[in-house]
């Protein structure tokens, strides 16, 4: 006679085998669904083309027609972001 507790050992297989299908299946969903969007055009691809990427003014110049940055800024410091200023409100 079988003790009642050895059901736990087949219900334990029965659940490794089941997340085992189901990691194997996600993975395997998943690098289809991205192999085949890298394989697509432009617009719906995953990266931009290379002039984009590399070409005068970047990414926002390539994307938006247009700069993300002020032209006239040369220097990337930030003295006195920090600093404290008067504020206009009464006290």
């Amino acid at each position: 006679m079988e003790p009642d507790f050895l059901w736990h050992k087949e219900l334990n297989s029965i659940f490794n085998i089941g997340s085992a299908t189901i990691t194997i299946a996600t993975f395997v969903v998943a690098f289809v669904m991205m192999y085949s969007v890298r394989k697509l055009p432009h617009p719906w691809n995953l990266r931009v083309e290379e002039n984009g990427e590399v070409g005068k003014g970047g990414l926002d110049a390539f994307e938006h027609g247009t700069s993300s940055y002020a032209e006239d800024v040369d220097d990337n410091s930030i003295d006195g972001l920090f600093e404290k200023t008067q504020s206009p409100l009464p006290a």
